[in-house]
């Protein structure tokens, strides 16, 4: 296994070494080239403001926050639709949670620590026999062995901070592990007992767990908490005056906006300050357009303040976070070239134009800043609704066409997409937490399959609570249970009242069980026994909203799509029940695991025992 590994990681070495070569050809341009570059037109014009607002209210998005920004200074700020469910007038410094576009925050703070090293800045030393901290530095040097390991022990071992904040770990997002009651020490703890898909640097797979170990590395070694370095070394010196990490200093301003559904139901807002730790590294930066634009101008001079000539980001820093480390797809269009991922930003080209962005959705908030290095230029839009992230790219691609004279394609193409979740292809989305997996029959031993038909074994005999070290206790519950309401678990009896708003209990007594699950992103699901497939049950994640939100006390869910489904495949034996495995999240090419055969148990992306 370890001369496959090392093949690997010389393979895909010499590939990221190419990307290298081509990213450090094509250096950021000064602010004097790019404005030479620059075409001069303006933005928002008549056309690109009745595209926003056609996009806008055929994709049920209340309000939209929108920003072209220029190399020379020039910043263009427009809002569309409302902030409140009271109908109140979105503004340039109405503030949203930005998601994963909170992720280059994180890397740009990684370079800052190291620059603090490599000058003698640092306040806390390293540890004993590491004599540098940089982007090769590997994770195990930095954490005590009781709190770093990874189940796959060569990537233990070799893991380095480059790799980890390029989504090359051997991970995939494993989003069902953690929960609101955790800290980023107790999701890094656990990282052992989470099962790999791929090995180390071999794929690029989305995780955000390695962003809340990053925000614990930064907390460790400046000396102060992660959201405390943020503000201090990127947010005030930017003048970002109201950007925050904080749901509650963000209210007290008057200016965070409320959050909708897809359907334009209000939400809740999703981080609140007690999980705002836990976050802070992945997704948990709550800003506007306009102290978004400082940050982007920032970016488009080369990471120096151009109202203060500052350096906020060294030279080697913003080569480091922009510069493509793996190779995220194809193509996805004529019109693109490969996508790359550095550090918290995708790197590609469109129509022959190099742009680095970054997405972000969460339940609530759909995000976009990206910027043109070489062609001084930069995006961001920000909608107060969930999964609208072909609305927003379609957005940010219609101002760059618009701004360089370009043909429409892009635009054209993802604002036809509003029905289907289409952002994968350049952009992995918190909001799609799971994929269909389906384990082959072949995997089925005697043992599991002895007792025949699932159709003839009783529902009631899969209640209970199931159990994974990597993951917070599940729960399974059944309708039976109703029948003696006097023993029933108080889990169960939350869930079932909780669905008895959305479901007819007596008409599924005999087809669906419910799973609790303590979660960030979902907090149940419905379990529906799948014909002429033994012990099988299609899966399907959500969080109810039973007496509604806001002013609408309607009951409603949070994903009216059907998405964040799964498989779930039980195994049955002798003594009943033993467990069920489901896929890893979003990963839906076969993995080694899967290859090389075996039990359910065996090869399960997670694997659930009952207890």
């Amino acid at each position: 296994m370890a001369s496959y590994k090392q093949l690997m990681t010389t393979v895909l070495a010499v590939l990221c070494a190419a990307l290298t070569i081509v990213a450090q050809q094509q250096q950021f341009a000064t602010k004097e080239s790019s404005t030479a570059h620059a075409t001069g037109r303006h933005a928002f014009t008549p056309e690109l403001r009745k595209f926003i607002e056609d996009l806008r209210q055929n994709g049920s998005i209340p309000g939209l926050s929108v920003a072209a920004i220029h190399s020379e200074g020039r910043v263009e700020l427009e809002s569309f639709g409302t902030s409140t469910e009271d109908g109140d007038e979105l503004k340039p410094e109405t503030l949203f949670n930005l998601a994963s576009c909170s992720k280059a925050f994180l890397a740009g703070s990684v370079g800052i620590l190291i620059d603090d090293f490599s000058h003698g800045r640092n306040v806390t030393p390293l540890p004993a026999g590491l004599r540098s901290f940089d982007w090769d530095t590997k994770v195990k040097d930095l954490l005590a062995d009781d709190d770093w390991r990874l189940m796959d022990e060569w990537a233990s071992e070799k893991s380095s901070i480059r790799d980890i904040l390029s989504h090359v770990s051997g991970l995939p997002r494993h989003d069902l592990s953690y929960g609101p009651s955790d800290k980023p020490i107790d999701v890094i703890r656990r990282l052992r007992y989470l099962r790999p898909s791929f090995e180390l640097r071999e794929k690029f797979q989305y995780n955000n767990q390695m962003f809340m170990l990053t925000s614990h590395i930064i907390s460790l070694y400046s000396g102060k908490p992660y959201i405390e370095f943020v503000r201090e070394r990127i947010f005030s010196p930017l003048d970002m005056s109201t950007t925050t990490f904080s749901e509650s200093e963000a209210l007290k301003s008057g200016l965070l906006t409320h959050s909708f559904n897809i359907v334009g139901r209000r939400l809740p807002f999703w981080f609140p300050d007690s999980v705002k730790v836990l976050n802070a590294g992945p997704g948990g930066v709550i800003s506007s357009t306009h102290d978004l634009t400082r940050w982007v101008q920032m970016l488009l001079n080369g990471g120096i303040d151009p109202a203060t000539n500052k350096t906020i980001l060294t030279a080697s820093t913003m080569e480091a976070v922009t510069s493509a480390h793996s190779i995220v797809s194809q193509a996805p269009f004529p019109e693109f070239s490969l996508v790359g991922y550095g550090l918290g930003w995708f790197r590609y080209s469109y129509q022959g134009h190099e742009i680095v962005r970054h997405s972000g959705a969460i339940p609530g908030f759909s995000t976009e800043i990206a910027f043109l290095p070489h062609d001084g230029v930069g995006v961001v839009v920000l909608a107060n609704a969930s999964d609208k992230p072909n609305q927003a790219i379609a957005i940010v691609y219609r101002i760059i066409e618009t701004i360089l004279g370009l043909s429409h394609t892009g635009s054209s193409r993802y604002a036809g997409m509003q029905s289907e979740n289409t952002s994968a292809t350049l952009s992995p989305s918190e909001s799609k937490i799971a994929s269909s997996w389906k384990l082959p029959q072949s995997a089925m031993t005697v043992e599991e399959t002895q007792h025949g038909s699932d159709e003839d074994y009783p529902l009631e005999k899969y209640i209970g609570t199931y159990t994974n070290p990597g993951y917070h206790n599940v729960t399974i519950c059944s309708p039976h249970q109703l029948a003696d309401s006097s023993a029933l678990d108080p889990v169960c009896r939350d869930t079932l009242c909780d669905f008895s708003y959305f479901d007819d209990l007596s008409a599924t007594l005999n087809t669906t069980l419910y799973l609790a699950i303590p979660n960030t992103w979902v907090r149940s699901a419905r379990l529906v026994r799948l014909t002429k497939k033994p012990y099988q049950f299609n899966m399907t994640f959500t969080y109810l909203f039973p007496h509604g939100y806001g002013k609408n006390e309607s009951p409603f869910e949070l994903n009216e799509k059907g998405e964040f489904i799964e498989e779930a495949q039980f195994v049955v034996n002798k003594e009943g029940v033993a467990g069920f495995g489901m896929s890893n999240n979003d990963v839906t090419e076969v993995t080694e695991r899967q290859r090389r055969g075996g039990s359910v148990k065996d090869m399960a992306g997670v694997w659930f025992e009952k207890l």
